[in-house]
């Protein structure tokens, strides 16, 4: 028996042998059968981005940037703009170009391009125009061109917690840190409050002295930067009138609560989701005071949470 298996085996290894060379012979005698398959054309793809001459306060200035991708077989392009208020317009140029918007309003700004070759591609976003605040500016941050916090700033970091984004490690320390966000096209506060284990957050960020005027207004924007929006933050807002510290801000208690912070949908739509916040501050008219922001999302978590444009104004 052990002679008939030898055999059997020897003439198995032999049949694989002759089937590999005519594989090999079969393989390298062919033409190159790449050329059986069509290479898709290259696509028409819409897509746009803007930006105001004046923090989106009406009258304001949009320059619209057309960033569409036409490609060469595509032919002669035609872009179709709609502005969202009843304006449309009709262009054949990607140049840049501006818009005036002069009311308050969320405005739904639309572009389709059909090119000579038959393509077709739309793109879409919001252009939001917020009411005009006129007064004097008391305070005004928007951090940018800056790195790290100023040194007057006063960031707290009650929680202790460790973040779970290891891209977030220093927040360990920091608390808050200046962070460039796409859906803001600048730099914002960011606070953190995806933690590891999971614990509710408690992080403050407390302004300068500010000297108030007759009829103060505070203003700002936010947005929760959940990237699945199933984990929006909240936050508290204080105002202290003696020390830079969580035990002056909280001695006069909470001033807003927002619950669930507004998340944008897609950061190729900077904008979308940001949502802007009033307060009146005359209950401290004439005061020097110093305002906190504190993320406060409670457990399992959120994720990260932006603040931006901090604004005080002496209302006229």
């Amino acid at each position: 028996m052990v002679h008939i298996k030898i055999r059997i085996m020897k003439k198995l290894v032999k049949i694989s042998m002759i089937l590999a060379i005519a594989f090999s012979a079969s393989y390298y005698a062919c033409d190159d059968y790449t050329e059986d398959f069509d290479v898709p054309p290259p696509s028409t793809v819409a897509k746009f981005e803007f930006e105001a001459a004046h923090r989106f306060v009406p009258p304001d200035t949009i320059t619209f940037y057309n960033q569409s991708i036409i490609p060469e077989r595509a032919g002669t392009p035609t872009f179709y703009w709609n502005f969202g208020n009843g304006e449309q317009l009709e262009r054949t140029s990607t140049d840049p170009f501006t818009f005036v918007y002069d009311t308050v309003g969320t405005f739904d700004v639309s572009l389709v391009i059909k090119t000579s070759a038959g393509d077709s591609s739309f793109a879409s976003g919001k252009v939001i125009m917020q009411d005009l605040l006129l007064g004097d500016t008391l305070f005004y941050e928007d951090f940018e061109g800056i790195q790290t916090f100023p040194s007057d700033w006063e960031l707290i970091n009650v929680d202790g917690n460790t973040p779970d984004n290891s891209n977030f490690a220093t927040m360990l320390d920091s608390a808050w840190i200046i962070y460039s966000s796409s859906y803001f096209q600048g730099n914002v506060a960011l606070g953190l409050s995806f933690y590891n284990p999971e614990a509710a957050a408690d992080d403050w960020m407390i302004t300068p002295k500010i000297t108030l005027g007759n009829n103060p207004v505070l203003e700002w924007y936010a947005m929760s930067l959940t990237t699945s929006g199933d984990y929006p933050d909240s936050y508290e807002v204080y105002i202290s009138t003696t020390t830079q510290d969580v035990a002056g801000c909280q001695a006069n208690g909470v001033l807003k609560r927002v619950t669930d912070e507004q998340w944008g949908v897609d950061s190729d739509n900077p904008g979308e989701g940001i949502a802007m916040h009033r307060l009146n501050l005359n209950d401290f008219a004439n005061q020097d005071v110093y305002v906190a922001f504190r993320i406060m999302t409670p457990s399992p978590g959120g994720d990260r949470l932006a603040i931006d444009n901090i604004n005080i104004v002496d209302k006229y």
